[in-house]
């Protein structure tokens, strides 16, 4: 009887969980949306994503694309540690396993961000 209680009283945070991420993810995709330029992004030499004229540029293209892929990764990693963190139900193998998850991304997150301002300031600081 109380388990059925415990759980009824999870499925609402779970429910209120879900529609705060769909607000935030549609909040985001308006604001993208609003402030999005109409022109297409350009490609570089022959259509190729990562080619430029300088090694410079080709570098500091997969860079970005490398943090923007991470940062997409970092959001289901997250979400996921969350996800059997708050399903663990008190065993401690799996509360562990959620907030190893969650570290570890977040530690990629911070790793991945530094190599773009690295590479940011290197490539303003180049003349």
């Amino acid at each position: 009887m109380d388990h059925q209680r415990y759980v009824k009283r999870f499925l609402s945070s779970v429910r209120l969980g879900t529609f705060v991420s769909v607000a935030f993810f549609i909040g985001f995709v308006v604001v993208s949306v609003a402030f999005a330029d109409d022109a297409l992004p350009t490609s570089g030499i022959g259509g190729l994503p990562f080619a430029s004229k300088s090694p410079t540029g080709s570098i500091t293209a997969l860079i970005k694309q490398v943090v923007l892929y991470t940062g997409i990764f970092a959001v289901v990693s997250l979400t996921w540690g969350g996800f059997l963190f708050i399903t663990a139900f008190g065993e401690d193998e799996k509360v562990k396993k959620g907030k190893n998850i969650v570290k570890f991304s977040l530690i990629g997150v911070l790793l991945s961000i530094s190599a773009y301002a690295i590479v940011d300031v290197v490539n303003r600081l180049a003349v």
